[in-house]
């Protein structure tokens, strides 16, 4: 049973809180300190007081691969960006090969799978639709948002190029 990780090597900003009720929300990490893991917090905020945070425990992503950003669908289901795979670069993505993927994890699931077709060039930020049926996943090496739909994502929904911009993260 993983145990929390030490405040000190919890070291990356992406992160993405979804509402439980008023004044609590869950809070998930994507950590890079001690393990490859998404780390979830429940957070409750009270006026007059400090923020409290309390670990609640981590989904270790699968071997070799490190997670980049993190979202959730309402039902529980987590979506992970893996910039590069193993075996791929930096360099890579910038020349427009595919390097990454989106993994996803559902409640009752034991590990990540890889969702087919999302394979892309440096994949960055990720977002959930509103509506629960599509998500939306930054393709760095493109310069572009890329939209999926959630129930079968073996083709992209669209592909948008922001030609003098360069997308990083989506919230």
């Amino acid at each position: 049973m993983p145990r929390p990780a030490r405040p000190c090597l919890v070291q990356h900003p992406r992160a993405v809180a979804a509402p439980l009720a008023a004044g609590h929300f869950r809070l998930f990490v994507v950590n890079h300190g001690g393990r490859e893991s998404i780390e979830a917090f429940d957070v409750t905020l009270e006026q007059g007081k400090e923020p409290n945070l309390l670990w609640r425990g981590c989904v270790v992503m699968p071997a070799g691969q490190i997670g980049n950003s993190v979202a959730q669908f309402a039902d529980g289901t987590m979506l992970v960006t893996v910039l590069t795979r193993p075996g791929t670069t930096i360099g890579d993505f910038m020349l427009g090969r595919k390097t990454g993927a989106v993994w996803q994890r559902g409640p009752a699931d034991h590990q990540f799978r890889l969702l087919p077709g999302t394979e892309l060039p440096g994949n960055n930020g990720i977002e959930v639709d509103p509506d629960q049926r599509r998500f939306y996943v930054v393709a760095f090496g493109w310069h572009a948002v890329v939209v999926f739909e959630r129930k079968d994502t073996r083709r992209p929904l669209a592909r948008i190029t922001a030609p003098d911009f360069m997308p990083d993260n989506i919230h």
